[in-house]
């Protein structure tokens, strides 16, 4: 019990002294590195109030990266979709509930 104890003042302690003071790295310096793939040009006529609503509602600073953002949540979409088919007929349970 007291190795518990002790275990628990020195989270606590260590919590409290490794509070962040420094100034917040930015957006650019925070992201995962992107590993850049194969691009295409296209051109498309889109309306420019969806697409700035689109840019607004996805948080995308270019159009470019509102139609990037919109594609990848519509494949999401679909893994979703099909892992939910997927998993139509299988029973689950409870790791916590008795046989």
């Amino acid at each position: 019990m007291r190795r518990l104890r002790d275990l628990l003042s020195y989270v606590l302690t260590y919590r409290q002294t490794c509070q962040y003071t420094g100034t917040m790295a930015s957006n650019a310096a925070r992201k995962r590195p992107v590993v850049r793939e194969g691009r295409v040009s296209r051109t498309y006529r889109l309306p420019l109030s969806k697409l700035k609503a689109a840019q607004r509602a996805l948080g995308a600073a270019t159009a470019t990266e509102a139609i990037e953002k919109a594609l990848d949540l519509a494949v999401f979409q679909r893994e979703l979709v099909d892992g939910t088919r997927a998993m139509l007929g299988v029973e689950l349970r409870s790791s916590d509930l008795e046989p």
